[in-house]
Formats: C-alpha cells, structure tokens, sequence
C-alpha cells in the first residue's frame, strides 16, 4: 500500500509529509522505508514492472502559493527504493492528476499530467530517464486549471480521446488564449514572504480579483499609497505596484477554464471543449462504468467545488452527467444521481454478492453508494 501525504499545516521538510509505503506480510501491514520527498503528493503512478518505479506529483506548497512543487521519481531493485535525479522534475507545476496513455503509437505508455496554472505535460520514459514530449502533442495556450484526466473513446472510432476536467465556465475566473487568466508571485512587500495575486484581462489591462482590505492586510504598505478606497477603485496592477516591482514577478497563466477533450485529428492532436452542461462546475472525477446495461461503458462525470472565498460563492451546480461512446449526454434524471452541492473526490465500482454498485466519495460529506440497475 502507497500513501500519498499532504497538508496545508505542514511545511517544509516536516516528516508528516513523507510519502509512506507498506508491504504486507503475514497478515501484517510492515513500513518500507522510502527516500524522504516533503511533497504534498496529489497523485502517484507507478509503471508495470516486477519492481516497479513510482513517480509522485504535488499540487502545492505550504505557505507558498505560487511556487511550483517538485516532482519526484523513486527506482526499484526490488529490495529498496532510491531516488532519480532529473531536472525535468524540479518545480514541476500544480499537479492535480496524471495518467498512463500511449500517446505516440509506439506500444509503451507515457505520463500524462494535468494541474492548474499549467498546460497538459507529456513525460516518456526511457532507459529510467523521463523526457519531456509535451511539445509534439500538445497544442499551444493550453494552460487551464485542469482538475482531472482521463481516456474514452468519445465518438466509437475505436481511438480514445484524452478527458480533460477544467474549472468550467461558471466562475469569476475567466480566460481565453488572447484574454488570459494572471497570476503574480512575487515577494511584492519585499518582506521575504511571497503574495500570490490573481488578476483578470479586462481591455487589455490586468485587474486583481482581490479586493483592497484583502490585499493591504497582506501587504500594510498599499495603506500608504492609497489612502481612500476611491483612490484603490478600478487601478489595474501596473498602478498599484511599480514596474520593477512586477519586472520580479513570476506570472503564471489559464488560457482556458473549459472542461474538454484531446483528440487526434490528421495526426495532430486539438482541444475540443464539451458541451455547457459540463461547464457548470470543475469536473474533479471520471468513471468508466456501464451506466445504460447495455454491455458498453460511458463515461460518468463528477464535480464541484467550496474551496474558495465567498466572493466566489459555491461551485456546486453540477448534479452528474455521462457521455456515451456515440457523444450522446445523460443527464443526473437519465443515470439516476444527484450530485447537486456535493464536492466530489472520487468515484469506485464495487462488486458485492453479485451486485455492482457505485461508490461516489465527496470531500466533507459522507458517502452515496449507488445499487446498479
């Protein structure tokens, strides 16, 4: 068993945040210690090998938004796990979720990673060296707040697409190739703490999302510069710092918020964004399942989302949906759920007494357990 740790209340090199391995023996559960990481691990996956080799993504850093985590890759010789050095892994990005999928054709799978404030990545591995390929397949201004990835075969050509779960397109955070979404990290107060500030195109100029109270109580200095709300009031980011101050910052960018597909069209692989029915909300789950009894997967899709301020409100309006292999949609009435204000996790197929039922996991909620008709 592989445990992936994180924790907003733990930071840098805390052991907490170590990832954790045990192997079963004689009925008992036995630590296998590690190489040490201090990543706030989202995702793991692990090649097919005899003694297979791990790679662990994060999707942040305590205390430090902004900063792009490391990624790690632990070799196996079947005794014991060692580190693998790659500067390809160093502040990696915000990873939310990675699969395996054979992009090139060549019969061996690569890593597909997807997170947010960054583009899809393709790593390929070979002779325990990772390369970056992301440039061969994936299409330019790609960056989203990706939340998910899967693979289905949306159109029954007998070639899967890759799924692609964004944000959607019911928030405040707005973003197109030509009108990116802009995030600021830099040390703005030079206080030797970093601020991470969000900012939206609006006629070609970027305004923060936040408000003055939010952004002076992290930063006491702007009460100097603008002594009333009214001087604050509708000043784009390029007048409330200087320009030496943003020449510093990292910006990071969205260019798009959609939820969609990748699909390979004429050799070359295009986004397609989905339907507005899988706008309303982040797409955070993907489960193929049989949801129609007719011997065929659809895809079912889960989501929402409360992590954020009030100012946002709650991203809670998606109740369910699946896509079949024609593309058809079937709606929360059609597949039988109501995933309405319920932040999904994850989603599982459980066989029971010969009987399949499906196993819908929220964050702060308890579980729904569906019986399969």
């Amino acid at each position: 068993m592989l445990l992936a740790n994180a924790g907003g209340e733990f930071y840098g090199r805390s052991e907490a945040l170590n990832d954790k391995l045990f192997i079963e023996k004689d009925g008992n559960f036995q630590a296998l210690k590690m190489p040490e990481n201090y990543l706030h691990t989202s995702i793991i996956l692990k090649d097919d090998s005899p003694c297979p080799t791990v790679f662990g993504f994060g999707h942040a850093v305590s205390n430090d938004f902004g900063k792009l985590p490391n990624a790690y890759m632990f070799s196996n010789d079947c005794n014991a796990f060692s580190a693998v050095e790659n500067d390809i892994l160093k502040s990696y990005g915000m990873v939310t979720d990675a699969i395996w999928f054979d992009m090139d054709g060549d019969g061996t799978n690569e890593i597909i990673t997807v997170g947010e404030w960054m583009p899809p990545r393709v790593l390929k591995l070979e002779d325990n060296k990772l390369k970056d390929i992301s440039d061969q397949f994936i299409p330019k201004v790609l960056n989203g707040l990706w939340q998910s990835i899967t693979s289905f075969d949306l159109d029954n050509d007998g070639q899967e697409e890759i799924i692609l779960g964004n944000f959607g397109e019911n928030t405040k955070f707005k973003a197109t190739p030509e009108m990116p979404l802009r995030l600021y990290y830099s040390d703005f107060d030079a206080n030797n703490q970093t601020e991470s500030i969000v900012c939206l195109n609006k006629s070609g100029k970027y305004f923060p999302i936040n408000t003055f109270d939010e952004l002076s109580q992290q930063m006491p200095m702007l009460k100097k510069k603008f002594n009333a709300y009214k001087d604050f009031a509708g000043k784009p980011i390029d007048e409330i710092f200087e320009t030496s101050v943003l020449e510093k910052a990292r910006i990071l960018e969205v260019h798009t918020t959609q939820t969609g597909y990748l699909k390979q069209v004429g050799g070359k692989w295009n986004f397609f964004a989905l339907d507005d029915y899988f706008q309303l909300s982040p797409i955070t789950a993907f489960q193929k399942i049989d949801l129609t009894n007719d011997g065929i997967d659809e895809l079912l899709f889960g989501g929402n989302y409360f992590g954020l301020k009030p100012f946002h409100g709650r991203l809670g309006s998606f109740l369910g949906g699946a896509l079949t292999q024609q593309g058809e949609i079937l709606d929360d009435k059609v597949i039988g759920v109501n995933l309405f204000n319920k932040a999904v996790v994850n989603f599982e197929v459980l066989d029971f007494n010969q009987e399949k039922y499906l196993i819908v996991v929220f964050n702060d909620s308890a579980i729904d357990v569906y019986k399969m008709k």
